[in-house]
């Protein structure tokens, strides 16, 4: 299989390539140039305009099998060049270009986790608010709160506020710079939390994260330490929920639990980091190849000419054949060439369950 990957490869990915016997060929998506046909059949395109290179080269799509993006900053940009890779020339990837920006912006991702129906901690989000006091006694249950900037990763952008001074003036600095934040209700935790790698329909791995003395965010990049840990089944569903919630087949998700040991989802991370490995010595990405070469031998693809959706089949006692449509509504495949009518059944109770929806094909 040859892997296409859009970011920096890194040691752990390029060795997780060589042990399942997969090519690997990575491009800085700054570099891509993308070219849209006037054909209304397609042809569209896509080119590696890296600055090194005399002219242009064309990426032969036929050249690769799945793509494994590794995106972190300009993701506005980013994303585009992997729904044109997605969407417009049918290279299956675990993560799509919309999902991945619900899961950097961190409002967005509270959103999509309360529209499923997980526990995550009270939210507060607004516009440079006149009644702050109300909100933190009131809806926050009182301080201490978290303060977060709507992006940010790796610990960045998170305060905890303790006092009424440091709440008044920490937030009349964000909104008089016109900063958008969240607040959310401090979760005592015991200064731990948890990181788990999320691949499919399976926690491949899992650590627990202690923050450094001084400071409350256990992010091993803010100096905080981990080890590995072995979830409950019960948590590991809620961690997979939350990155289907998001629109993610692959994502790093953070737990923490009260004193009660209850369970809040914290965040959905679409570029989880690699240190993880280092503590639980699970190279996620070899699962994580694994996951897309299974995907792509049955079918897995990104483009219909109705959107972007997976092509799962299976085929019913009767011979018919069914497409499955994993993330989102199918509603609009109704006047598909393709699709004879809605499988009603299908679509009711899978789309209750957990969003997937089935249609009828007629191939």
């Amino acid at each position: 299989m040859h892997i296409l990957t859009l970011g920096t490869a890194g040691k752990y990915l390029l060795e997780a390539a060589k042990e399942t016997d997969c090519t690997l060929q990575a491009y800085e998506p700054l570099d891509l140039y993308l070219y849209i046909s006037e054909n209304v059949s397609g042809y569209d395109r896509i080119y590696d305009g890296n600055p090194e290179l005399e002219k242009p080269q064309r990426l032969k799509i036929k050249d690769y099998d799945f793509i494994i993006p590794r995106l972190s900053g300009q993701l506005e940009h980013k994303t585009v060049v992997l729904e044109h890779l997605n969407n417009n020339l049918g290279i299956y990837s675990p993560q799509k270009g919309e999902p991945l920006r619900t899961a950097s912006n961190k409002i967005q991702t509270t959103l999509r986790l309360s529209q499923a129906g997980l526990k995550t901690p009270k939210t507060v989000w607004s516009k440079a608010p006149a009644h702050v006091q109300y909100i933190i006694e009131d809806l926050m249950d009182g301080l201490p709160v978290v303060v977060k900037s709507v992006y940010g990763s790796q610990g960045s952008g998170v305060s905890i506020l303790e006092t009424k001074l440091s709440a008044n003036t920490t937030l009349e600095s964000f909104y008089k710079h016109e900063i958008n934040v969240k607040l959310q209700r401090y979760i005592d935790g015991n200064f731990t939390d948890i990181r788990a790698i999320v691949v499919g329909d399976e926690v491949v791995t899992a650590m627990e994260r202690t923050a450094n003395k001084g400071d409350f965010r256990a992010n091993l990049s803010k100096s905080g330490s981990g080890r590995k840990l072995v979830l409950s089944k019960e948590d590991q569903q809620l961690c997979i929920d939350a990155s289907k919630a998001v629109g993610l087949e692959y994502s790093g998700v953070d737990l923490m639990k009260d004193k009660e040991g209850i369970s809040y989802v914290i965040e959905v991370n679409g570029n989880p980091g690699t240190k993880i490995i280092d503590i639980t010595g699970i190279n996620f990405f070899k699962n994580l190849i694994e996951y897309c070469i299974k995907e792509k031998k049955r079918g897995a693809t990104t483009k219909e000419g109705y959107g972007a959706y997976r092509t799962d089949t299976f085929t019913d006692d009767d011979g018919k054949i069914y497409v499955a449509h994993v993330m989102g509504d199918v509603t609009h495949l109704a006047n598909h060439p393709q699709v004879a009518s809605l499988h009603t059944n299908f679509y009711e109770k899978l789309n209750q369950v957990n969003k997937k929806t089935y249609a009828r094909a007629n191939r």
